[in-house]
């Protein structure tokens, strides 16, 4: 799930909910602030200063930022949730796919290694230098 679909579905739970009706610019507002946060959509606010829309649209924002409070304090759980399942979805052939692939980096590292010549007295890798100076 994207972050935009994770803002408009914060945005529905908290407004399909039986509540009292808010005003399109409380909407507006704490919707904004949820597409701001998990988007990094910016967006000013489009009312006048100190007018009632702009104070209901501040109010939105408000109630964005305890939405998304909530939404952040529940995801350790989900998160936890989610791996438990993941994990749980491996099969074994996934693991032999992934160890395999460990297998054939180990072998490229181990010839790279390799292909650097080490002087027998200092155990340093020497690399070839032209002398023609």
């Amino acid at each position: 799930m994207s972050t935009k679909d994770i803002a408009q579905a914060l945005f529905a739970e908290a407004f399909s909910a039986v509540r009292q009706p808010r005003s399109g610019p409380y909407q507006l507002g704490c919707i904004n602030y949820l597409r701001l946060k998990l988007d990094g959509v910016k967006s000013a606010c489009p009312f006048r200063a100190g007018s009632a829309k702009c104070d209901a649209y501040l109010a939105g924002v408000d109630e964005g930022r305890a939405i998304l409070r909530e939404h952040r304090a529940r995801m350790p759980h989900e998160a936890l949730v989610s791996w438990a399942g993941r994990m749980a979805a491996l099969s074994s052939e996934g693991l032999r796919l992934h160890a395999a692939k460990v297998e054939e980096l180990e072998g490229a590292a181990k010839r790279f290694y390799e292909s650097f010549p080490v002087s027998p007295v200092s155990h340093s890798a020497t690399l070839p230098i032209n002398q023609s100076k």
